[in-house]
């Protein structure tokens, strides 16, 4: 029943309508999970890159200290040293800075985009769990209705028995049927723990708020139309492609800064400090990368490249959308027709077994038949609800990517 897809997400008090039936509040739950948590780090990070590129604007300071050396004067002593202390600020770097910044916040929009994406899929992924726990659950029902009208079939066969009416036979397969009864409740009781277990550890939701997982509940909580999704996903990216490729060009860009630096009078030495007096000066200083100059028609090509695979892969998933949602529907429709095909099948299989029981009865059938029949019945029953439980995810899940 599972299907992979990329989707987005919301739900309800827990898991069900709050006051506002437009308010959902899965939320709440789903913030503890690793899916969503990782998103949040991932935001974080890109905060962390706008406070760097923030500090990128800062000074730098420097402190040089220097003695020259010949053939006719070796090194003195330390205050004989010359000292320079000043600062350099870049001036122009190509709009380096802009253009970080430019892509850092486009990487938080697209960041928040696949959180969208992500919170659908995960609804879509919990709805599905939820549908395979309640699958189970009537099952283990249907089994101890089973059980329960097994155990009197027991007593009468019994009572056939004593009367000498039945053989003892009759009562063997009776007992075997009890048998492999108990044994499929017992091991649907695991499955329903497992699964509920599953639940709370992937999604954070209580076992006493599965129930509430509902189809009109996911259906409140979609968030976005999948299709517009995909537009502005590829749109983000392009626009970080080019983001990303303006600050390589920037890197071919000259490069000015401006410098100030400060020296003891009159030598420069250390032992000339003072507080009173110092000699100042300043510089610009102009950069040009030349070999980054001639990289520029490259990154210009790897950038072609790059949007080119962008604008596949959105076609490519647009593509994906259209099949997978004629195959959906045609699964709805098969699915459609199975269940009312089961359904009158259901009607006919039980009139089947009333007429053996009858036969039974009259001694024309035996005990044998009748648990053929009576499997059958069952069969369908377990079908029938296995077939509605799917609808109802294929119906969910047509309306989160149409």
């Amino acid at each position: 029943m599972r299907i992979i897809l990329f989707f987005c997400f919301t739900l309800s008090y827990p898991l069900g309508y709050a006051k506002d039936k437009n308010i959902c509040l899965l939320d709440d739950l789903l913030k503890n999970t690793t899916e969503y948590k990782n998103y949040l780090l991932s935001d974080e990070e890109n905060t962390i890159e706008l406070e760097k590129n923030e500090l990128s604007l800062l000074p730098d300071i420097f402190i040089n200290s220097s003695q020259n050396s010949n053939n006719d004067r070796s090194f003195r002593s330390v205050e004989n040293s010359g000292l320079s202390i000043g600062f350099s600020q870049g001036i122009y770097s190509g709009g380096a800075y802009k253009k970080n910044k430019n892509r850092i916040n486009l990487n938080k929009n697209l960041n928040n985009l696949l959180l969208s994406e992500t919170k659908n899929k995960m609804l879509l992924d919990v709805f599905s769990d939820a549908l395979e726990l309640e699958h189970r659950i009537d099952k283990k029902t249907l089994y101890k209705k089973q059980l329960e009208r097994q155990t009197y079939d027991i007593r009468r066969i019994e009572a056939g028995i004593n009367s000498g009416s039945v053989a003892k036979i009759d009562l063997d397969i009776a007992n075997i049927r009890i048998r492999r009864l108990n044994d499929q409740i017992n091991a649907l009781g695991f499955e329903i723990d497992n699964l509920s277990e599953k639940l709370y550890f992937k999604y954070r939701i209580p076992k006493t708020e599965i129930r509430r997982v509902n189809y009109s509940s996911v259906r409140n909580c979609k968030t976005g139309n999948y299709k517009d999704k995909l537009k502005n996903k590829f749109n983000l990216r392009s626009d970080i492609a080019r983001a990303s490729n303006e600050i390589l060009e920037a890197t071919s860009l000259p490069s000015v800064n401006f410098a100030i630096s400060f020296t003891p009078p009159e030598t420069g030495n250390i032992n000339k400090i003072t507080t009173k007096r110092a000699d100042f000066g300043a510089s610009i200083n102009v950069s040009i990368p030349v070999s980054q100059y001639f990289l520029r028609n490259t990154y210009q090509k790897q950038f072609a490249i790059d949007v080119a695979r962008l604008k596949l892969e959105y076609d490519n998933s647009l593509e994906e959308n259209e099949n997978e949602t004629r195959s959906i529907e045609r699964r709805i429709k098969s699915l459609e027709n199975s269940i009312e095909t089961t359904k009158k099948s259901i009607v006919v299989e039980r009139n089947k077994i009333n007429y053996i029981f009858s036969r039974i009865k009259e001694g024309q059938d035996n005990i044998i038949s009748y648990y053929q029949q009576l499997d059958t019945y069952e069969a369908l029953q377990i079908n029938l609800k296995e077939e509605e439980k799917e609808l109802e995810f294929q119906k969910v899940l047509l309306y989160f990517i149409s």
